[in-house]
């Protein structure tokens, strides 16, 4: 699995082949990335290559070439299972691609350190899947940023007043109030990693 560096990495690549017509190289790469050291875009490189996500063609300037075959990874859907634990076996060779889910554009994963979000089954340990997004609709779970220093993960709620309310996942807090001058929106949780230890 990619971290958010290499994932960074590889959707600067996706996205200036995509603009130019051609592969980035290492320094467009670092400062792309906004990152100083050449040698840390060669290991991010190297991870790519390994995933199978790009390959390099020797003695080329521009060298990077994206794998397009192997940035769809299908899992087979096998059954159903439902709240009073029947499960109905799918037999028709139904498959679920994950790498969109997982890959999408600028999305990023936070890692749970507490067990404050339990009431809404996010444990410690947990991968949170987010993404940035334009429009924001209220219950959404979305990460921010309080007053450029304090990030939270809490339910949006916009207020008439143009204020927005933050909704504790735990129920024992108390929603808490801001202007939007305060609050950096990051992201919006889309999803969950839990890897089993």
């Amino acid at each position: 699995m990619l971290t958010i560096a290499q994932q960074k990495t590889l959707q600067f690549i996706q996205r200036f082949i995509k603009k130019n017509g051609y592969a980035p190289t290492v320094a467009e790469i670092a400062t792309g990335i906004d990152i100083k050291s050449r040698g840390v875009v060669h290991r991010y490189i190297q991870a790519l290559v390994a995933e199978g996500l790009i390959e390099l063609t020797p003695n080329h300037h521009r060298n990077i070439r994206l794998i397009e075959e192997k940035s769809s990874k299908k899992i087979p859907l096998t059954g159903q299972l439902s709240d009073n634990s029947l499960f109905e076996k799918i037999s028709n060779n139904q498959t679920i691609d994950v790498m969109p889910w997982l890959i999408g554009e600028n999305r990023f994963a936070l890692k749970v350190e507490d067990d404050g979000m339990l009431e809404e089954g996010i444990m410690r340990g947990d991968l949170l899947v987010c993404e940035p997004r334009d429009k924001i609709k209220d219950e959404d779970m979305v990460v921010a940023l309080i007053d450029g220093k304090n990030g939270v993960l809490k339910r949006y709620q916009l207020n008439k007043d143009q204020t927005i309310t933050l909704l504790p996942l735990y129920s024992r807090l108390r929603p808490t109030v801001y202007e939007q001058h305060r609050l950096e929106i990051l992201g919006v949780y889309v999803g969950l990693i839990r890897l089993e230890k």
